[in-house]
């Protein structure tokens, strides 16, 4: 069946959409979040911290010294700056706290398509952005937690974006 209804990987809507012929021609991969749901999965804009990637016009002004968020600067101080930052795609909202909540407490492991295209968009801007190749180190899961999920949700995430990971960490 060349057209089918599609649905929402969160709410299961139906997802409505128009087609065109280079839909038909080039293969238009398909949205898998319905209009409602896309707009609650917030992407951060504007400056970030340099360290957290909180977003930095979301704060007062006294909340924020030379592109850092006045907690990351308390957290350099007491010496716990451990890695060399971290950057997050979405702000963490209702929404994707109890998104997230399905995926690891409640197994919903199809939810993790949902964030593959964002994530692939980033890992291939970071992979460019590199003069050496990065490696991806997912951490590894407690024998308990891996019981409990069945899956670690940093690999699926990795495997549904197609991006190879290194396995140097153990438990």
């Amino acid at each position: 069946m060349l057209f089918q209804e599609n649905f929402c990987l969160n709410c299961h809507a139906v997802i409505h959409q128009l087609f065109g012929w280079s839909d038909i021609l080039y293969h238009k991969s398909v949205p898998l979040l319905c209009a409602d749901c896309e707009q609650k999965l917030l992407i951060i804009q504007g400056e970030r911290c340099h360290y957290c990637s909180r977003q930095l016009n979301l704060l007062e002004p006294e909340y924020v010294m030379d592109g850092y968020c006045l907690d990351c600067v308390r957290w350099f101080e007491n010496g716990h700056a451990y890695l060399d930052g971290c950057h997050v795609i979405f702000q963490y909202n209702a929404f994707l706290k109890e998104t997230i909540a399905r995926i690891k407490y409640r197994g919903d492991y199809e939810l993790i398509k949902m964030f593959a295209p964002y994530f692939h968009r980033y890992c291939m801007s970071f992979i460019r952005s590199k003069a050496a190749k990065p490696i991806f180190v997912a951490i590894p899961l407690s024998e308990q937690r891996q019981l409990e999920r069945g899956f670690n949700q940093v690999e699926a995430i990795a495997t549904a974006v197609g991006i190879p990971l290194t396995n140097v960490l153990s438990r």
